[in-house]
């Protein structure tokens, strides 16, 4: 039986349980030696694990050292308890990654429970609400609010968080959709608070239909200049140059006819 090692991913905190599985596949096939099986596992650690599993004494015994990887992540030593219990209560929720949080959640669950540490479900739920933000205090009451606290369990928060991630993906795909069909059109006007790619007035960070503020400051603005010609207009119509008529004597030479009269 052929075994392909590139199958076997690395060893981390999230994947240990199928990473075990794998691993001890390994270890019933006859034609892998022991030299084989050690260089296997290692190339599939990280760093940090080679160095609080790997010793001398362990690097070329493939039994010795897989006892050591299993006291690393399923040890119930207070040591090792510390140590996952802490990786738990270091998960932080990322609204960009809700994915990420949801993967990182369970898996700690089970390897809380690998190590022996027993938690209630409902005082981990809570705490995994806690680091929920507002947006989504939707999705608390209803948990917190169950019947009868049917609901408050780390799962169905999970399972909330999934459908709430469905529920962004449609969202999301209905509105490119929307996008697409408004504007396959030659039309060139943006509406809708959506910029129109197919516009040649303007850029997108000039758009009103996205800023309408940027549209009331421009029209201000034109209306300050309105008025400020207007002042100036009208100050210079004020200002007016004697006519002339046929036949009439200005003042001053008027005065000077005078003066020359005998």
């Amino acid at each position: 039986m052929v075994f392909h090692s590139e199958a076997i991913p690395i060893l981390t905190e999230e994947n240990f349980s199928s990473w075990q599985t794998q691993i001890t596949d390994l270890f019933k096939l006859e034609d892998n030696d022991n030299a084989t099986l050690c260089a296997i596992i290692l190339s599939k650690l990280l760093t940090g694990t080679q160095n609080n599993v790997v010793t001398s004494e362990k690097e070329d015994q493939a039994q010795i050292l897989w006892k050591a990887i299993l006291k690393r992540f399923i040890s119930s030593e207070p040591s090792n308890q510390a140590r996952v219990y802490s990786y738990f209560l270091n998960i932080t929720f990322n609204i960009s990654n809700i994915e990420k949080f949801i993967m990182e959640v369970r898996s700690s669950i089970v390897k809380m429970e690998d190590v022996g540490i027993k938690i209630p479900e409902e005082i981990i739920t809570y705490d995994l609400l806690k680091r929920l933000p507002s947006s989504l205090e939707n999705i608390n009451q209803s948990i917190t609010h169950s019947k009868n606290g049917e609901e408050i369990k780390p799962e169905i928060l999970l399972d909330h968080l999934e459908i709430h991630i469905n529920e962004l993906n449609i969202s999301a795909a209905s509105k490119a959709e929307t996008v697409t069909t408004m504007y396959t059109r030659k039309d060139q006007k943006c509406s809708g608070g959506v910029y129109n790619p197919n516009s040649k007035t303007h850029t997108k960070d000039k758009c009103w239909a996205m800023y309408p503020e940027k549209r009331l400051a421009f029209l201000k603005k034109k209306e300050e200049s309105q008025v400020s010609s207007f002042s100036t207009y009208s100050s210079t119509s004020q200002v007016t140059t004697p006519v002339k008529r046929p036949g009439m004597i200005q003042p001053s030479s008027y005065s000077r006819c005078s003066i020359a009269q005998p």
